[in-house]
């Protein structure tokens, strides 16, 4: 059975918070649809040193948080996983993440160490009024890779996702239709097209 570790910034006088806490509880749904176990890191407690620690038996780790190019980063603008803080645990694992530009150049930080799944955005990640159909989509691709389709399938999934709420979104919220695509092309869902969650480890 797969483990999933869930991080995200649950700060209350953060504006994105709505947005970061309908990801994670979307996450929690996932993987008790797939029948994934799961623990979950919250504010204050999502820092570098707990994630270190609660890693090992899990093979992704999904976190919902701000961030930089090198960097995602908790409450206190401390560095959570970043190209500076040892990352050797996350070799043969995934990082999932609903965060600003970490595509940038964590991804290949991350890669370089191991990593087999990477899902981030090489730009900022944007909602724009209802946040629903921003976290339907930046979530379909942990749907279905949990649910145990190939890194390809759930990537292209993912994508049918962006394409499909952002045309119903043209009709009634331009500005959210221009926001989705945006977030659809600066997604990146980096691996081998046949990985599987079950290569990871």
């Amino acid at each position: 059975m797969a483990k999933v570790l869930i991080g995200y910034n649950s700060d209350v006088s953060d504006p994105a918070k709505a947005l970061f806490e309908a990801c994670a509880d979307e996450a929690k749904q996932i993987c008790v649809d797939a029948g994934c176990d799961f623990e979950v890191l919250t504010t204050p407690a999502l820092t570098n040193q707990n994630v270190v620690n609660q890693l090992c038996d899990k093979q992704v780790f999904f976190v919902a948080a701000h961030g930089a190019s090198d960097a995602v980063l908790n409450e206190n603008d401390e560095e959570v996983v970043s190209t500076r803080t040892t990352n050797y645990g996350f070799k043969d694992k995934g990082l999932y993440s609903v965060s600003c530009n970490t595509a940038i150049s964590l991804k290949e930080e991350l890669q370089r160490i191991g990593v087999l799944l990477y899902v981030g955005y090489d730009d900022v990640f944007r909602s724009f009024g209802d946040i629903e159909p921003f976290c339907e989509c930046a979530m379909e691709g942990l749907r279905q890779f949990l649910s145990g389709t190939t890194l390809a399938e759930a990537r292209t999934k993912m994508k049918e996702m962006f394409e499909a709420k952002q045309h119903l979104l043209a009709a009634t919220n331009r500005q959210a239709a221009w926001w989705l695509n945006h977030d659809k092309v600066h997604l990146c869902f980096e691996g081998e097209d046949g990985l599987t969650i079950n290569d990871l480890k």
